[in-house]
C-alpha cells in the first residue's frame, strides 16, 4: 500500500518538452550551433548541470552553454507569457483523487527552482503538492537516485512507500534505483525492454494510475502514445 506519490514534471504532469525542445534548438542557432531533437532526446530528465556536461562532450568547448541557456530561459518565458502551459491528460483528475484519499504527494523535477515553481504556479498545479524537490536541491541529478529520496524523506516516507510517475528512462533509471516502485506514462521516450524490467506498469495517461491504486496490476499496460 503506497503512502505518497512523487511526480515528475515535464512531460509528466505538464506537456512541456515540444516547447522546450523549440526554445533550445533555437536558442542554439542564435549562438551559431545546430543540435538536433534526438540530442536534446538524450537529456531528458537531467538537470542542467549534467545537460551542459553532455553538450560540452558532444559539441566542445566552444558551446558556451551559459548564453545559450539565456537566450533559451527569455524563449521560454516569452512563450509562457503568450500561451497556457498544457497539463498532460489526466492529471488534474489523478491529483484531486490522491488528494481525497490521504496520499502525500511530492514533486521530483530535474528543472530548477525558479523555473519550476514559475510553471507549477501559472498551471494552478502547485497547490496539490505538500513538497516540490529541484534539480537544483541536489547534487546528482537523474538517473541517480538521489532526487527521490529526498522528496520520499521530505514526506516523511520511505522510498518503498513511495509511487513514483515518470516519463524518461533517466527518470525510470531514478525512481527504481531510489527504491520506489514506478510507472512509466511515456511522452517522447518510449519504453524500451529496460524500462519494462524497471516499471509496475506502464500507461498511457495519468488517469489510468487511479485503477492502478484502486487494484494493483488492473490497469492495462499500454503501447506509448504516437507523438
Amino acid at each position: 500500500m503506497y503512502r505518497g506519490v512523487i511526480f515528475d514534471m515535464d512531460g509528466l504532469l505538464l506537456d512541456t518538452e515540444p516547447i522546450h525542445d523549440t526554445c533550445w534548438v533555437r536558442a542554439a542557432a542564435a549562438h551559431g550551433h545546430t543540435i538536433t531533437h534526438e540530442d536534446l532526446g538524450a537529456t531528458l530528465g537531467l538537470t542542467l548541470a549534467a545537460a551542459k556536461d553532455y553538450f560540452a562532450g558532444l559539441l566542445g568547448a566552444d558551446f558556451d552553454f551559459s548564453a545559450i541557456q539565456a537566450t533559451y530561459r527569455k524563449l521560454m518565458d516569452e512563450y509562457v507569457e503568450a500561451h497556457e502551459l498544457p497539463k498532460k491528460p489526466g492529471a488534474v483528475e489523478l491529483l484531486d483523487y490522491l488528494a481525497s484519499h490521504g496520499y502525500r504527494i511530492a514533486l521530483a523535477t530535474s528543472t530548477g527552482r525558479g523555473e519550476a515553481s514559475k510553471h507549477m504556479r501559472i498551471t494552478g498545479l502547485d497547490h496539490y503538492f505538500q513538497e516540490m524537490v529541484y534539480g537544483d536541491m541536489v547534487k546528482s541529478g537523474k538517473p541517480d537516485p538521489e532526487i527521490y529520496v529526498l522528496a520520499a524523506s521530505r514526506l516523511g516516507l520511505s522510498p518503498g512507500d513511495c509511487l513514483v510517475l515518470e516519463d524518461s528512462p533517466n527518470g525510470i533509471a531514478s525512481g527504481f534505483a531510489a527504491g520506489c516502485d514506478v510507472i512509466m506514462i511515456p511522452d517522447i521516450a518510449a519504453p524500451t525492454d529496460r524500462e519494462r524490467e524497471r516499471t509496475v506498469a506502464i500507461l498511457d495517461d495519468l488517469s489510468q494510475v487511479i485503477s492502478y491504486l484502486e487494484i494493483p496490476g488492473a490497469a492495462a499496460t499500454v503501447a506509448p502514445p504516437q507523438k
